[in-house]
């Protein structure tokens, strides 16, 4: 079986995979995709006993890219984390180098110019699918949906204008189209407003086949349209809704304090995937969302996270691809390169403005292998080194499933709590934290273990049986649920020693104990006073402290904490009354 084939497949079940009700199903189905590309290439190189590389800078600032990742995540504040990634992450360790491979295998998996067609085919057929069923579905990532349905969008113009099966790219394109306006997501505009610019150039330009001056002013009113939703509100009620969670400016503004804390930070960055410790550490006081997992461009999140090295790798192998790129735009009449021109130019473009997306970079990676490998250079290497990649890579990916596996019993676990069922969901959550080591199940844990304290102490008495021996029985359970939560918490700190929301949950486990087994308010005070280290423009964190200082009876205390939220976060209810009561 050629590669390709299983290209050809990926591209058109990737669209799919948000549709599933479960966690993490792109990036699973991509990890099983590079796996069994590896079992491929391995079974097709053992006859040979040697793999053949071709490519040139691009390839080899790509490996450099992987390298500089690795020396970051050998400094990371958080190993596991950068390792795998958090639910949302795609610049963790694991991902980059399934993106690597994807490249190198793209270097040699298609024959000719006549596949990548073929894959973009795929891709369009896939999400074509996926947008009818968006309109019976809710997929469980919006937006990485609508920019997937945005780049059909672009890619379909472009068919419409320069293949001969006009009317098939037509109604692709009135059903992209439609699908967009359905969902409302204005920056899903951007790729197909290029792509249409780039049409109406070359139209003038006079290239391509069956150019006349009606396709010059169908282009133009195309590019002049889609180019309009960027900017006009919607003509229809989109069915989703979305709001920024971070903006340029600031990401900027973290992704500055971040690289110019140390030399480390400079050239190696924070860690892979470690954006959201850098958020709660550096980020505005305006800001407050509890935790983000990465800045609003995935540019900004490479450089804060890998570094200034794995971050000029990167934008090198931009502008390497986009020097030749452009020149034979300009003078190619290729329909297959100009358009994987376009598409990488658009990805190169999105990246600057929205986070990482697991289509696009799949996408980029491959694009890049498939424009590398009409390369004239080219090196053998022994397939021993294929086999070590490919042992290497799967070893990593049984934590990746075993992380999988992790989320999903997470996730099952919210649902139990969601119906009110606690103790199937502390069970779910418990399997969770032992099969992935990750702070974020132990915090999770700890809260469970917590209201399944309260709802002990708030148990109604029975009568009929004798009272004393209740009461014994009642606190004897209220010691060993609330010490499971503490010791849970306790440990959750312990793993993830950097990250304020486990020494905030720390806290608010001994503070909510204290009202149940025996006074832990200093313990608490000290879990919180750690919190504000590593988000020192928490309000919560001050907020919390105040409480505390309450229960205590130290007023003046509490009344500066509470001026201390205040300043960050004004606006909070209830909290200007509070600090006059207390003055009063």
């Amino acid at each position: 079986m050629s590669p390709k084939y299983l290209f050809f497949a990926f591209v058109f079940l990737l669209p799919f995979s948000f549709f599933l009700p479960v966690a993490m199903a792109g990036k699973t189905l991509l990890a099983v995709f590079v796996l069994s590309l590896l079992a491929l290439q391995i079974k097709e190189s053992l006859k040979s006993k040697e793999v053949v590389l071709k490519g040139g800078l691009i390839r080899n600032s790509l490996v450099a890219f992987l390298l500089f990742s690795l020396f970051s995540l050998v400094f990371s504040k958080n190993i596991t984390q950068s390792f795998f990634g958090k639910t949302e992450g795609l610049d963790c360790f694991f991902f980059l180098s399934a993106f690597i491979l994807v490249f190198f295998f793209s270097l040699s998996a298609f024959e000719g110019r006549e596949d990548m067609k073929k894959i973009f085919l795929s891709f369009l057929s896939g999400s074509a699918v996926s947008s009818i069923l968006l309109f019976f579905l809710a997929p469980g990532s919006v937006e990485t949906l609508a920019l997937t349905i945005s780049l059909s969008l672009a890619v379909s113009l472009y068919f419409l204008f320069f293949d001969k099966k006009k009317v098939v790219f037509g109604i692709l394109s009135l059903l992209f189209f439609c699908s967009l306006l359905f969902i409302g997501f204005k920056l899903g505009w951007l790729a197909p407003a290029l792509f249409a610019f780039f049409i109406f150039w070359k139209k003038v330009r006079g290239e391509g086949p069956g150019v006349d001056k009606r396709q010059v002013i169908l282009s133009f009113l195309c590019f002049a349209v889609i180019s309009s939703f960027l900017f006009l509100p919607g003509f229809i009620q989109p069915k989703f809704s979305f709001t920024s969670k971070i903006s340029l400016e600031n990401s900027l503004d973290i992704a500055l304090k971040s690289s110019f804390h140390d030399a480390k930070s400079f050239f190696l960055g924070s860690g892979p995937n470690t954006f959201n410790y850098q958020y709660a550490l550096y980020k505005d006081k305006t800001l407050n969302q509890a935790a983000i997992e990465q800045s609003a461009s995935g540019f900004l999140t490479i450089l804060t996270t890998l570094g200034a090295l794995a971050f000029l790798s990167l934008v090198f192998v931009f502008f390497l691809f986009l020097k030749k790129g452009f020149s034979c735009f300009l003078n190619k009449d290729s329909e297959t390169d100009n358009l994987v021109f376009l598409v990488v130019f658009s990805i190169f473009v999105l990246t600057i403005v929205h986070g990482l997306d697991l289509v696009l970079f799949f996408l980029l990676f491959a694009l890049l292998g498939f424009w590398e490998s009409f390369s004239e250079k080219e090196n053998r290497i022994s397939f021993k080194w294929l086999i070590a990649a490919g042992l290497v890579f799967a070893l990593m990916s049984v934590g990746f499933f075993k992380f999988f596996i992790a989320e999903n019993l997470a996730q099952k676990a919210i649902q139990d709590f969601n119906n009110k069922d606690i103790p199937a969901a502390i069970v779910k959550m418990d399997q969770a934290a032992r099969t992935f080591n990750y702070s974020d199940y132990y915090i999770g844990l700890s809260q469970l273990y917590l209201l399944k304290a309260s709802d002990i102490f708030n148990n109604n008495w029975s009568l009929d049986d004798d009272i004393e021996k209740q009461l014994e029985e009642k606190q004897k359970n209220l010691r060993d649920v609330a010490s499971q939560a503490e010791a849970v918490a306790e440990f959750a700190s312990e793993i993830d020693g950097q990250s304020y929301l486990v020494w905030q949950n720390l806290g608010l486990i001994y503070e909510n104990t204290s009202f149940l087994i025996e006074d832990k308010t200093d313990k608490a005070l000290e879990a919180y006073t750690k919190a504000e280290e590593f988000s020192p423009d928490n309000f919560l964190i001050y907020l919390a402290r105040a409480r505390v200082y309450e229960r205590k009876g130290d007023e003046e205390s509490a009344l500066k904490e509470y001026e201390s939220a205040f300043n960050i976060y004004p606006s909070y209810e209830g909290l200007e009354e509070k600090m006059e009561e207390l003055r009063d």
